[in-house]
Protein backbone atom coordinates (compact mmCIF):
# COMPACT_ATOMS: atom_id res chain seq x y z
CA UNK A 1 0.00 0.00 0.00
CA UNK A 2 0.98 3.59 -0.42
CA UNK A 3 -0.26 5.88 2.33
CA UNK A 4 -0.08 9.63 1.87
CA UNK A 5 -0.27 11.55 5.13
CA UNK A 6 -1.30 15.15 5.73
CA UNK A 7 1.74 17.25 4.95
CA UNK A 8 2.74 15.02 2.02
CA UNK A 9 4.79 12.28 3.71
CA UNK A 10 4.41 8.84 2.12
CA UNK A 11 4.71 5.31 3.41
CA UNK A 12 4.91 2.23 1.19
CA UNK A 13 3.96 -0.76 3.33
CA UNK A 14 2.22 -4.11 3.28
CA UNK A 15 -1.53 -3.89 4.00
CA UNK A 16 -0.98 -6.41 6.82
CA UNK A 17 1.67 -4.29 8.55
CA UNK A 18 0.55 -3.32 12.07
CA UNK A 19 -0.15 0.18 13.28
CA UNK A 20 1.17 1.16 16.71
CA UNK A 21 -2.26 0.48 18.23
CA UNK A 22 -2.73 -2.99 16.70
CA UNK A 23 -4.82 -2.29 13.59
CA UNK A 24 -3.40 -3.08 10.16
CA UNK A 25 -2.38 -0.40 7.70
CA UNK A 26 -4.76 -1.99 5.17
CA UNK A 27 -7.67 -0.96 7.42
CA UNK A 28 -6.81 2.73 6.97
CA UNK A 29 -8.43 4.97 4.41
CA UNK A 30 -8.70 8.69 3.72
CA UNK A 31 -9.53 10.50 6.95
CA UNK A 32 -8.21 7.73 9.22
CA UNK A 33 -5.69 8.54 11.92
CA UNK A 34 -2.48 6.53 11.61
CA UNK A 35 -1.35 7.76 15.01
CA UNK A 36 -2.35 10.67 17.24
CA UNK A 37 -0.72 13.24 14.96
CA UNK A 38 -0.96 11.84 11.43
CA UNK A 39 -4.11 11.62 9.31
CA UNK A 40 -4.22 9.58 6.09
CA UNK A 41 -5.07 11.63 3.00
CA UNK A 42 -4.78 8.81 0.46
CA UNK A 43 -4.50 5.01 0.72
CA UNK A 44 -3.81 3.12 -2.49
CA UNK A 45 -3.00 -0.54 -3.10
CA UNK A 46 0.09 -0.56 -5.35
CA UNK A 47 2.28 -3.40 -6.65
CA UNK A 48 5.41 -4.06 -4.59
CA UNK A 49 8.49 -3.39 -6.72
CA UNK A 50 11.17 -5.16 -4.68
CA UNK A 51 12.30 -8.78 -4.24
CA UNK A 52 11.87 -8.79 -0.44
CA UNK A 53 10.37 -6.84 2.41
CA UNK A 54 12.19 -5.62 5.49
CA UNK A 55 11.10 -4.48 8.92
CA UNK A 56 12.72 -3.16 12.07
CA UNK A 57 12.67 -4.76 15.50
CA UNK A 58 13.08 -1.85 17.89
CA UNK A 59 14.74 -2.42 21.24
CA UNK A 60 11.65 -1.40 23.18
CA UNK A 61 8.81 -3.06 25.02
CA UNK A 62 6.21 -1.57 22.64
CA UNK A 63 7.62 -2.84 19.33
CA UNK A 64 6.87 0.52 17.70
CA UNK A 65 9.04 2.86 15.67
CA UNK A 66 8.77 5.99 13.53
CA UNK A 67 8.49 5.80 9.73
CA UNK A 68 8.02 9.01 7.77
CA UNK A 69 7.52 10.67 11.16
CA UNK A 70 4.52 8.50 12.09
CA UNK A 71 4.44 5.82 14.79
CA UNK A 72 3.88 2.29 13.43
CA UNK A 73 4.24 -1.24 14.79
CA UNK A 74 6.80 -3.88 13.90
CA UNK A 75 5.85 -7.17 12.28
CA UNK A 76 8.71 -8.74 14.25
CA UNK A 77 7.56 -7.74 17.74
CA UNK A 78 6.34 -10.62 19.89
CA UNK A 79 4.55 -9.21 22.95
CA UNK A 80 5.47 -10.84 26.24
CA UNK A 81 2.73 -12.25 28.44
CA UNK A 82 3.09 -9.21 30.72
CA UNK A 83 2.65 -6.66 27.84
Amino acid sequence: MQLVLEGGRRLEVSPGHPTADGRTLGELGPGSLLDEQHRVVEATLVPYRHAATYDILPASSTGTYFAAGALIGSTLHQPRASD
